[in-house]
């Protein structure tokens, strides 16, 4: 099992390329000079297999041994004492947004201060390379220039890339449409054609959002269908996450599951209050793996989400023009529906806003500054987010 190496401390962690008791031979090359030695460590290799307590041995950037070894005849260039310390393989991310390429984000080397050698990018339905970082312009064939920039530049994780359907929905002209047309519909399958060409693993899908959220299960299907002939794989925030709902969401995803793997990103039940609720869906998941489906969830672990504002408000407020409208025009119904909203998710205080002005703030501490409500709070910040910005 030689891997890459990829090896810092965490937290007492020490992370590593994948390593495993498989590498345990007939034992280490004594007679060689190891450019790594990991002494005394208590390895997990991931396998789900009990930890153990071992030495890694490292040759370039190849794990060349993993278990016990006779400390006084190892040779090495560099031995870290890994006593009181985890060993493990570094960890996946999953769900990962960004960008390698922006200037500000330090080729993704945050991911690696908190023990991620892998991130999956491209995720909610968008995904870099269509929207150059050095410019807004849209271009149909910059994935593969973006992953040849990628390769020559570096990360701090190894990226791993998949295709946004709302990004290809706009590409191809779909954009908000209720419905695309037969000719766009065969754009957007090109454009994931080409990307898994150029080296993306599959779609990643956001239905909750504008505008995957007007995707219907005709568009779904046929681009299932070019994911599975390429032996991808379809990752998606489902269409509705409600606990009334999530159900039905899931569902929609497994019909895709009959043309390719897929995958439910940040798996939950928003207002979930019982196990119970939970359990029904793992069932869900379970008895479609038993019928042949091939899918798998993710999940975080901890009780929140991170989204826009769009997530609170109706539908007829989803999109751009829409919003506009009802903040106009239907002030009055659509605070109403915010206000129900905001208790639902537990309140002002445990919403926090993200950005903008009040950045680090939580909803309950704007208004308490501003002397709004928090339903019209939302709204008038949205409205300013939405401003170009002022030039002078």
């Amino acid at each position: 099992m030689n891997r890459l190496v990829k090896l810092f401390s965490v937290l007492g962690i020490i992370i590593i390329g994948a390593c495993s008791k498989d590498e345990q031979t007939s034992g280490p090359d004594y007679n060689i000079t190891y450019d790594l030695h990991i002494a005394g460590g208590t390895i997990v290799d991931g396998s789900g297999e009990a930890s153990f307590a071992g030495d890694i041995l490292v040759s370039g950037d190849k794990i060349a041994y993993v278990g016990a070894v006779n400390a006084s005849k190892i040779q090495a260039n560099q031995t870290i004492d890994a006593t009181g310390k985890v060993v493990s393989p570094g960890f996946i991310d999953a769900h990962s947004h960004g960008d390698p390429l922006q200037a500000n984000n330090d080729l993704l080397r945050n991911f690696l201060r908190q023990g991620i050698t892998t991130v999956v990018l491209g995720q909610d339905g968008t995904n870099p390379g269509y929207f150059p970082s050095d410019g807004p312009e849209r271009d149909l064939g910059s994935f593969s220039k973006w992953i040849e920039r990628v390769n020559q530049q570096g990360t701090g994780p190894n990226v791993a890339t998949l295709v946004g359907h709302g990004t290809i929905r706009r590409l191809s002209g779909g954009g908000e449409k209720d419905r695309v047309t037969s000719e766009e519909q065969v754009k957007m399958e090109q454009l994931l054609i080409d990307a898994m060409k150029a080296g993306a693993y599959g779609l990643n899908t956001g239905l909750e959002y504008v505008p995957g959220r007007y995707a219907d299960a005709e568009e779904m299907a046929g681009l299932a269908m070019v994911v599975g002939a390429n032996d991808g794989l379809i990752s998606s925030h489902v269409r509705n996450e409600d606990d009334d709902i999530v159900h039905q969401s899931i569902a929609e995803l497994l019909e895709q599951g009959k043309y390719a793997r897929v995958n439910a990103s940040h798996i939950k039940v928003v207002y979930g209050k019982t196990r119970a609720q939970g359990d029904a869906v793992l069932k869900q998941l379970r008895d479609a793996r038993a019928e042949g489906i091939q899918v798998t969830a993710d999940v975080y672990p901890y009780l929140a989400s991170f989204g826009d504002m769009s997530y609170l408000y109706p539908e007829w407020a989803k999109r751009e023009g829409e919003f506009n409208d009802a903040a106009i025009n239907r002030r009055e119904e659509f605070e109403e529906f915010l206000r129900a909203k905001i208790i639902r998710r537990n309140g002002p205080g445990a919403i926090l806003i993200s950005n903008g002005e009040y950045s680090g703030k939580t909803l309950a501490e704007i208004v308490a500054i501003t002397g709004k409500t928090p339903e019209a709070q939302i709204i008038d910040l949205d409205i300013m987010a939405r401003q170009p910005p002022i030039s002078l």
